[in-house]
């Protein structure tokens, strides 16, 4: 089970955050030839 952590600074947009999940996620699976549903995405959003 892929784990990754994100670090971001603030004022993203949800459709944004959304979109970097989606990419990141189906770039993991691809790569480690695990399924989507394995992989999980922490978002830190930094001030």
């Amino acid at each position: 089970m892929p784990l990754i952590t994100i670090n971001i600074w603030r004022g993203r947009t949800v459709e944004q955050k959304r979109r970097l999940v989606k990419e990141i996620t189906d770039t993991v699976a691809d790569t480690l030839d695990c399924p989507r549903d394995a992989v999980h995405i922490i978002i830190n959003e930094q001030s």
